[in-house]
């Protein structure tokens, strides 16, 4: 097949449009940019809130997403099969000159044999580094699928052309498992550009929540298993049933997961579902301090992700989780 005549990218990730992780912002808004630029850009994912169609932007080169069906389920299981269906789904789309990976769903990099020949240059984004991370968000079957799938991986990273890692954490794991062939670089996460310092869009989302002058502490975000929730319920016991603080919960899909830690008062919880890219400098604003969680057993295996907002947002951060991070 012949590549299109501007230079083109495909992307392939399990999300995009910026819901169900934040990789999906992220790669929301490089694809956009890329399509300003004039490139021709795809993006395969299999979550249901992808999309199909242009995303933002538009601009001179067309950005579209393909919608890839894959089978309900969780687990290893799921992950696999949704691997399998993006590679098929890559596999028939014509030659493109830059290929990227993500990690999610986990193992995306062994499909590198499968796409070196369809790639100019075949680039694995590293956000979650797998299979290390396989303890920690699959239990004991991880733990058990980790040192088979570890030399795989190993084989498949030595032939892209190049890898990108979330943060310089994941970076120093993976220097000692590349070839000195394959590039290494490091693209930490960033805000989403409508991210507003100080928005006054806050003020409205306090009145919505009914928090009056109380402290807000908001944790915005995929609630997943590299998070732990028991910190975020801990606080809640140890708060007590002051009203002079809430916690709010935006997004994430194991927020309903969340309990104190002990019975008693807790002081005020709220929860607010996913909202549209619009509504997220408001709500980011609306917060006297941001929370970010990372599970220690995932210490340089994954990043922050909600760190860059908190910071565009002029929040401060209170970061539960390992101190080598990022």
């Amino acid at each position: 097949m012949e590549r299109p005549g501007r230079p083109s990218i495909l992307f392939i990730n399990r999300v995009a449009g910026g819901r169900g992780g934040a990789t999906g912002r992220l790669l929301d808004d490089l694809a956009t940019r890329l399509g300003r630029a004039g490139w021709s850009v795809t993006i395969l994912a299999c979550s249901p809130w992808c999309g199909t169609g242009q995303l933002r932007g538009g601009g001179a080169g067309p950005v579209r997403t393909i919608p890839v069906a894959v089978p309900a389920g969780r687990g290893l299981g799921a992950a696999a099969a949704q691997v399998a269906a993006l590679g098929r789904s890559a596999r028939a789309l014509p030659v493109q000159d830059v290929i990227v990976t993500a990690s999610d769903p986990p193992m995306l990099p062994l499909l590198a044999p499968a796409l070196k020949p369809r790639a100019g240059t075949l680039v694995h984004w590293c956000h979650d580094l797998y299979p290390d991370l396989l303890p920690v968000v699959a239990g004991r079957t991880g733990a058990l699928a980790r040192p088979v799938l570890a030399p795989a991986v190993a084989r498949a990273l030595a032939i892209h052309d190049g890898v990108v890692a979330a943060g310089p954490c994941i970076a120093e794991r993976l220097a000692g498992r590349l070839p000195g062939t394959v590039p290494l670089a490091v693209l930490e996460n960033w805000a989403d550009p409508v991210v507003r310092a100080d928005d006054p869009a806050g003020a409205a989302w306090r009145a919505r929540l009914g928090v009056g002058s109380a402290c807000v502490a908001l944790y915005a975000g995929t609630l997943g298993r590299v998070h732990p929730k028991a910190v975020l319920a801990e606080a809640a016991s140890r708060l007590g049933g002051r009203n002079d603080i809430a916690i709010v919960l935006a997004g994430g899909a194991d927020r309903a997961r969340l309990d104190p830690a002990r019975p008693g008062p807790t002081p005020r919880l709220l929860r607010v579902p996913w909202q549209p890219r619009a509504a997220l400098s408001g709500l980011l604003a609306a917060a006297d301090l941001h929370l970010a969680l990372l599970d220690p057993r995932a210490e340089g295996m994954s990043a922050p992700c909600k760190v860059a907002a908190s910071h565009a947002a002029r929040r401060p951060v209170v970061f539960a989780g390992p101190a080598g991070a990022g």
